[in-house]
């Protein structure tokens, strides 16, 4: 069992596993209120992260789990990076793995959820970046 999975399963047996993606609960509550808002499934995730929790589930997607930032001084558009300070879903460095040779990158204060906890600094950082 790798780390993240530990900590992911630790955190869920504590009801603390909002903490993996968002910094308080309530972004989680209110996601979740805008998502049930209309039909969904949770197919995919399901079928994309219960391998992560259950080492004998077959991952059927492992090209989700490549790392492609090695391939990214390779796109020559201008690319938008925008981070979470506290993203622990994929690391709050990560983005300095991206080597896109027109890139732009915004750190927000912030988690994973920065498009719900963090709407305004979002919308504007996107905004910016398409003008």
């Amino acid at each position: 069992m790798n780390g993240a999975t530990l900590v992911r399963k630790k955190l869920s047996a504590m009801h603390l596993g909002y903490k993996y993606i968002a910094n308080d609960v309530n972004t989680i509550i209110k996601m979740d209120s805008i998502e049930n808002s209309y039909k969904r499934t949770s197919d995919f995730g399901m079928t994309l992260f219960m391998p992560l929790m259950d080492s004998t589930k077959a991952q059927k997607y492992p090209e989700y789990f490549k790392d492609y930032a090695l391939l990214t001084n390779e796109v020559k558009i201008p690319t938008l990076i925008v981070t979470g300070k506290d993203d622990h879903a994929v690391g709050p460095d990560y983005y300095k793995n991206y080597k896109f040779p027109n890139q732009k990158v915004v750190q927000i204060d912030g988690s994973h959820m920065l498009y719900y906890e963090k709407n305004g600094e979002f919308t504007a950082a996107v905004c910016d970046f398409v003008k």
